[in-house]
This record gives C-alpha cells, sequence and structure tokens, in this order.
C-alpha cells in the first residue's frame, strides 16, 4: 500500500493522474483545477524525507490506508481508500505546516 500512496502523491504533485484507477465518483470529483490546486499545495513542501504507515480502517465500500509523509518543515497525512475493484474510491490530503 505504500507504495500505492506514493504514486498518488507524485501523481498529485506532478498535476497527472490515472483516472482508470479511479473509481466513477471519484473521477467525477476530482477537476484538473481540483487537481492542480493540491498539486501545487504538495509541492511548496519540498521533497519528504520519510513517509510513514499510520494504519487502515474500513470505510463503507472501501478500505482506507492512512499515511504520514513528512517533509523539513510541514507533514502530510495521506488518506486513501481501495475498493473490492481496486479502485481508489476515495484519496485525501490533510497539511500540518509549522510556525
Amino acid at each position: 500500500m505504500l507504495a500505492l500512496a506514493k504514486t498518488w502523491f507524485y501523481a498529485f504533485e506532478n498535476a497527472h493522474v490515472a483516472r482508470t484507477q479511479l473509481d466513477p465518483s471519484v473521477n467525477r470529483g476530482l477537476t484538473a483545477d481540483l487537481i492542480r490546486r493540491e498539486g501545487a499545495r504538495l509541492r511548496s513542501f519540498g521533497v519528504p524525507t520519510s513517509w510513514k504507515y499510520l494504519g487502515s480502517e474500513q470505510i463503507s465500500y472501501a478500505t482506507g490506508y492512512d499515511f504520514l509523509i513528512t517533509f523539513p518543515h510541514a507533514r502530510v497525512v495521506e488518506s486513501i481508500a481501495v475498493d473490492a475493484d481496486g479502485k481508489i474510491g476515495g484519496i485525501d490530503f490533510r497539511m500540518f505546516v509549522e510556525k
């Protein structure tokens, strides 16, 4: 799962997502503008210094996985949900910036 999380982190960072890997509702919700904005926010932190698996939980029709991504002056929690068909059923980046 860590490899999948990294793949999607860099896909957002580069504003180039593989839409065939998304379930239909996530595909509709991820507009090109949203991906560009999220990617710009992620790029602003620089290069990740570490990745850590935080755990998983069942989320209705999918299993959600959480990862802590550490940067020199910020942390990001990436949550990625995978459905029974292996499609991405949700993805979110929560950003915590040091003051």
